[in-house]
């Protein structure tokens, strides 16, 4: 999720056991080490656009990980109050928050390499999306409380609510997958490979995406409990795939290579942008459930041999004002 949610759940599951001991000290260090595994981002290299966003979600976040990171959290606590004393406790604090962030990314679609070095195949739980206030707020709100009573009860109350919540938002996505399924046998249709995500801040509506017969089908799923049940049948589009680079020179192997890492990091949801045909796009995500508007992609110059592939914000091209 979002690098602030990632931080106080840190924070809350630190101050869960550690705010008698450390009082305070357990909120910084939970924030600290929530908030680390982000430090990807500043992975970025000037002749390689697609190496920060295929690095962002990767080692950092991997289990195997932890360990380290938890010491180079502790490490900026120990500078922050210089009392070696606490160490050990501000550590396993440090332990109990960085390993919160893995497995919470692990819940959104994006995709976390969470087993590395195991394998650096992406993993995707699709119970939530990247932002979401509902996870956000009662957070914040726990933590503060937690730090002004010097108690663990409102992290604790917080951290419950949001492992529900968690847990409604995969019941949910398993609903939207069976609804895709009965969706995609109506149509004749053999999924290769479908996706159910949640749209913003929203676990009632979510985004259908599969694979058939050589094209992308996407829907909106709204599932109420209880009470509402319904799909709003949107468009399709035609696949964008490593055979379609056969007409592109035979020297450009950095090209096939490149389009091979976007393709595995958009899950093989890749297609041309409709009213960007120059460029191929990240379809799992887009500004409406049910149609293909991407926010990002890649363009081919097949008349750059250094340089054949550039990642593009597609937000941008479409607003010539940013």
């Amino acid at each position: 999720m979002d690098t602030p949610t990632q931080a106080l759940l840190g924070a809350a599951l630190s101050q869960s056991f550690f705010s008698k001991r450390l009082g305070r000290k357990a909120l910084v260090a939970g924030l600290v080490a929530g908030a680390l595994a982000d430090a990807d981002l500043f992975i970025r290299s000037s002749t390689d656009s697609l190496l920060s966003m295929t690095m962002h979600r990767h080692f950092t976040h991997s289990l195997i990980f932890v360990p380290i990171g938890a010491l180079i959290a502790a490490g900026i606590c120990l500078l922050i109050y210089r009392r070696k004393e606490d160490f050990k406790a501000i550590y396993i604090a440090c332990l109990l928050a960085y390993a919160t962030h893995g497995p919470l990314d692990l819940c959104t679609s994006y995709g976390t390499v969470i087993f590395w070095p195991f394998t650096s195949s992406r993993f995707s739980l699709d119970c939530i999306s990247i932002v979401d206030p509902v996870v956000s707020v009662p957070l914040l709100v726990g933590c503060i409380f937690s730090a002004k009573k010097k108690s663990n009860r409102p992290a604790m109350v917080a951290m419950l609510f949001v492992t529900s919540y968690l847990m409604f938002g995969l019941m949910q996505n398993q609903r939207a997958l069976a609804i895709q399924q009965e969706l995609a046998q109506s149509r004749g249709h053999h999924i290769q490979h479908g996706r159910a995500t949640p749209t913003l801040a929203n676990l009632f509506v979510f985004r259908s995406i599969y694979r058939a017969e050589g094209r992308i089908y996407a829907d909106k799923i709204t599932i109420i409990p209880f009470w509402k049940k319904s799909v709003d049948e949107g468009d399709s589009i035609e696949l964008f795939t490593e055979d379609d680079l056969m007409g592109y020179p035979d020297s450009l192997q950095l090209l096939v290579r490149d389009f091979r890492k976007f393709a595995r990091f958009a899950d093989g949801f890749t297609a041309r942008v409709p009213d960007n045909p120059d460029v191929v796009g990240d379809m799992r995500y887009s500004s409406s459930a049910n149609t293909f508007q991407p926010f990002w992609g890649i363009i081919l110059e097949e008349n750059d041999a250094q340089h054949p592939v550039k990642r593009v914000s597609l937000r941008r091209l479409r607003d010539p004002s940013d």
